[in-house]
């Protein structure tokens, strides 16, 4: 297997504080994550929403190491695990979609809200949707989810997009040529996930090819759709 290959398998995002890149795009969000508790006042409860590929990983990522936030992952809770929670600690869920599988874990995870808000507890929680489209079976459970404060993400600006590009490819140990972030900015859609999806097929058309990435490489990738 080539040093390429290992590369391309082995590769895997960075979520250090300082490689996250903040414009008044994703500013809120990333005080929420990085100043807890100051940025929080007395809100036990904050959430960050954003698109795909925005960076709400590493935002829940900074967080985490910011406040030593236990990391919960409903999914995987058996019935009665919220109870043992301590509801003085600080907790993370990133993809908080998931606390709306089955009625019984939406009831424990209620039962949890108000304990935290009780203890003064903290608990960040990322989606890419706003709680209201969660599917919530509970109705005041999405009542009082949408009531807490969220920060948005919103699509990138220049800056953000030119940041975002330059840590996918740092991620999959990538060096550009010159010239390719620049001809990606005026060209790649304003989206995380059209960052995300370009930066994966050059990659892959750069492993089986074993071309370098350089402006043909990157055109002809552009050119395929």
């Amino acid at each position: 297997m080539s040093a390429t290959r290992v590369r391309n398998l082995a590769w895997q995002p960075r979520f250090e504080k300082e490689r996250f890149v903040i414009t008044f795009a994703n500013l809120c969000a990333y005080r929420v994550a990085a100043e807890c508790p100051k940025a929080w006042g007395d809100e036990p409860v904050q959430l960050i929403v954003g698109p795909e590929g925005c960076g709400k990983s590493h935002l829940a990522a900074i967080y985490e190491e910011t406040t030593a936030a236990a990391r919960i992952v409903p999914a995987r809770l058996p019935r009665d695990a919220w109870d043992a929670f301590n509801p003085r600690d600080a907790f993370l869920i990133d993809g908080a979609e998931s606390v709306t599988k089955g009625r019984d874990g939406e009831v424990g995870f209620q039962h949890f809200l108000d304990r935290l808000r009780g203890a003064k507890g903290r608990l960040l929680l990322t989606s890419r949707a706003p709680p209201q489209e969660w599917g919530c079976r509970l109705p005041d459970l999405t009542t009082r989810l949408t009531a807490a404060p969220s920060a948005r993400v919103v699509e990138p600006d220049d800056a953000l997009l030119e940041g975002v590009l330059a840590k996918l490819f740092a991620d999959r140990q990538l060096q550009p040529g010159s010239g390719v972030l620049a001809w990606l900015l005026r060209h790649v859609e304003r989206s995380y996930a059209a960052a995300v999806d370009v930066v994966e097929r050059l990659d892959s058309l750069s492993l089986e090819t074993g071309r370098e990435l350089r402006l043909p490489l990157v055109v002809e990738v552009l050119e395929q759709r």
